[in-house]
């Protein structure tokens, strides 16, 4: 990901591809981190469909509500917005007081879901990296997290934090997120696919094993399960377009003929 984000770098900032749109498209997918995948797999190997509505609530926003992300990029962009505490001071007369009160609220918000973000790239480390990494973390140094995060922080700063400019893209750091995005989504198709081979495998050698379908359904015969499962979609729904980092890569990052493709395919 620093190879790729170096690279793209040093191309000219007037410099367009054709692959631009879908590139653009992909960076969207930041929604997923590397949380999502660990909690995902697990929630729906545990809870049936409770992970389905984490993905539910963002597709009926880009399938149903895309006038209402045309006119919010439009908006993001006429006012020259960086950030989410940006967009909703200028609905109030860009008032400072407003812009600070919602940056402290996403600060707050955000650290625990960063810190959970960490935790899972470090797990996913050591996961691969095998048991004896769990008690001795890198190797030289015993905490994998820590060093980690310094890697992110590094990374951030080199492609992500130099300039904070409405006019200014980090074409770097939309390449790596895209990147990034192929990797998941590959892993969860395989994840998919190894998934549906064994459910069916046992269905068919097993005289008493139910219908996978009617396993997959059963959870809603329950409306206590129903509601709540309906109450994190539209929850998801939200965070699709108010996560501090998912408005800055959708409204900030993307450019006008990027995003008019995008919502034109939608």
């Amino acid at each position: 990901m620093f190879y790729i984000a170096y690279r793209q770098d040093q191309y000219p900032v007037d410099a367009y591809s054709r692959y631009q749109p879908l590139i653009y498209t992909l960076s969207i997918t930041i929604y997923c981190t590397s949380w999502t995948y660990f909690g995902a797999v697990g929630n729906a190997s545990t809870s049936g469909w409770d992970y389905f509505s984490i993905y539910l609530g963002p597709i009926l926003v880009f399938l149903l509500l895309t006038p209402f992300l045309r006119k919010l990029v439009s908006v993001s962009k006429r006012q020259k917005t960086t950030t989410i505490a940006d967009f909703i001071a200028t609905r109030y007369g860009k008032s400072h007081k407003v812009a600070a009160i919602a940056t402290v609220i996403a600060l707050i918000g955000t650290l625990p879901y960063i810190a959970l973000q960490i935790k899972a790239v470090a797990g996913a480390y050591e996961q691969l990296a095998g048991p004896a990494t769990t008690t001795s973390g890198l190797g030289w140094f015993p905490d994998t997290a820590f060093v980690l995060s310094i890697i992110l922080a590094i990374f951030t700063i080199l492609f992500g934090a130099r300039t904070i400019d409405a006019s200014e893209h980090h074409r770097g750091m939309i390449h790596a997120i895209a990147f990034e995005s192929v990797v998941k989504l590959l892993a969860f198709l395989v994840v998919a696919i190894l998934s549906i081979i064994i459910i069916f495998d046992i269905s068919l050698h097993s005289d008493r094993a139910p219908d996978p379908f009617t396993i997959m359904l059963s959870p809603f015969d329950d409306w206590e399960y129903s509601t709540g499962f309906f109450t994190r979609v539209i929850l998801a729904a939200a965070a699709i377009v108010v996560l501090p980092r998912q408005f800055h890569v959708m409204a900030v990052e993307g450019k006008g003929d990027e995003i008019n493709s995008f919502l034109s395919f939608l």
